[in-house]
């Protein structure tokens, strides 16, 4: 009965209904259990193992091969042969030493203090310190050991590689346990083969960021919130996408306080080893951030200050491409078509994972590529390398290419299709992302293409 003393009206038929409908949707995204515990058999690590060197290895043999056939971006924007031959092979790191690689190489040596008055040193702050401060690490075991060649570039390059796997390990784990170990293997075999995945065995933080965001999602999944928190302060301190984790692990949060009625058995502790991590690293970051510029959060400074960018509504990259199209050219980095196309397939894949999985992957992938289209256009270049780093969008693939789908109750449904049908799915993946990725790697080893 409602009250008519203070004005409230009747909720007519379609508000109901409205109401029942969020309602529904609410419920079902907070039916999630724990995850069981998986174990990985002597096959799935030999799988693991073989995508993975095969993977690399297909991306450094075309980067060696493009050095020979194709010329590259040399200084001034002229275009030279740099052919890595058997007589220079020493010189192998040398193809993935371009665009942010400088940066974050810079950084791990530590960032510079701003003076008053001179913002241009504020620009290197805009790169988080994450990735540098174990580039360092590994750098100064190399040069302990006495590694000939460029120690810091080597060293970036076995961070990505090293990260890479245990992501690799981990999103093993998850599909598996989750869904089922077919599932496991497509969706390893996706991430690897993905055309931006070259990123993931370059000095760039992509692949340091897949490892925090699976494991903090892994670990959330398996109500483990201590270690859930450690990745996520990782994934923070790694990236500004490591900001996005908190979203899908503070939802499976709520579905576990659903499920166990409440506060109970040490509910606000596990909330506190959930959050802390990611408070302190955030705490540490603006105290160091303060004593060297002047600024709390001297990347949003840069942001703001040196690099120009902007939080915009999501759609404003959509009316730029409309109001000044273009598919842009040899040397401005503009690829924004590629990357809307990216986009585009990426939120298909966020409806799919919502029908397939819990809804904590999808909200994952919905925020994943919102953030850098509500940064006026300005990240949304990099979107492609983003997705790449988004383990969520090869789950939902994986799924999807097999047609399985989650149940709350831990079951899972294979939809009836002929095996000529699934085997049809897996080469419309497979086939554009080899060859995707072939170009890409050519692109980005001749200096043309940045996605940065």
């Amino acid at each position: 009965m409602v009250d008519q003393r203070f004005g409230a009206q009747p909720a007519t038929a379609p508000q109901r209904q409205v109401r029942a409908w969020a309602s529904d949707v609410w419920q079902w995204t907070l039916r999630t259990r724990t995850l069981r515990a998986t174990r990985l058999t002597r096959g799935d690590w030999g799988y693991i193992a073989a995508v993975f060197a095969l993977s690399r290895l297909l991306i450094l043999v075309v980067g060696l091969v493009g050095t020979a056939m194709f010329p590259a971006v040399g200084p001034n924007q002229a275009w030279v042969m740099q052919p890595i031959t058997w007589q220079t092979l020493s010189r192998w790191p040398n193809l993935f030493d371009h665009f942010d690689s400088g940066f974050y190489i810079g950084v791990s040596h530590g960032y510079p203090a701003v003076i008053a008055g001179n913002t241009e040193a504020l620009r290197i702050w805009a790169f988080l310190p994450g990735y540098p401060i174990v580039l360092h690490i590994v750098a100064v075991i190399l040069t302990a050991l006495h590694i000939p060649g460029p120690v810091d570039l080597i060293a970036g390059i076995l961070v990505s590689y090293a990260a890479l796997f245990g992501a690799v390990v981990y999103l093993y784990r998850l599909t598996a346990a989750e869904l089922d170990s077919a599932v496991a293997r497509r969706a390893v075999t996706y991430l690897l083969i993905f055309p931006t995945s070259l990123f993931l065995s370059v000095a760039y933080p992509e692949s340091l960021l897949l490892l925090a965001t699976v494991g903090a999602f892994y670990h959330a999944r398996r109500r483990q919130w201590l270690a859930a928190g450690l990745f996520s302060a990782v994934a923070m301190a790694t990236h500004s996408e490591g900001f996005v984790t908190l979203g899908p692990v503070t939802l499976e949060f709520l579905a576990y306080y659903r499920s166990a009625g409440g506060w109970r058995q040490w509910g606000m502790l596990k909330l506190g080893w959930l959050f802390g991590p990611p408070l302190v690293a955030v705490g540490a970051y603006a105290f160091y951030s303060s004593s060297r510029t002047g600024y709390w959060l001297a990347y949003s400074a840069s942001e703001y200050i040196v690099w120009k960018r902007r939080l915009t509504p999501p759609v404003a990259p959509f009316i730029g491409i409309l109001l000044h199209p273009g598919i842009g050219s040899t040397f401005d980095f503009d690829f924004r078509l590629l990357n809307i196309a990216v986009a585009a397939v990426a939120l298909a894949l966020c409806v799919v994972a919502f029908r397939r999985l819990p809804a904590s992957y999808s909200l994952s992938i919905l925020l994943g590529v919102l953030l850098p289209f509500s940064t006026d256009g300005s990240h949304m270049h990099a979107l492609a390398r983003y997705v790449g780093a988004l383990f969520a969008v090869f789950v939902a693939l994986a799924a999807w290419s097999l047609r399985r789908r989650w149940t709350p109750s831990g079951e899972v449904i294979s939809e009836p299709t002929s095996a000529v049908r699934l085997e049809l799915r897996d080469r419309v993946v497979l086939l554009p992302s080899l060859l995707m990725l072939a170009v890409f790697t050519l692109m980005f080893t001749a200096g043309v293409w940045a996605a940065i």
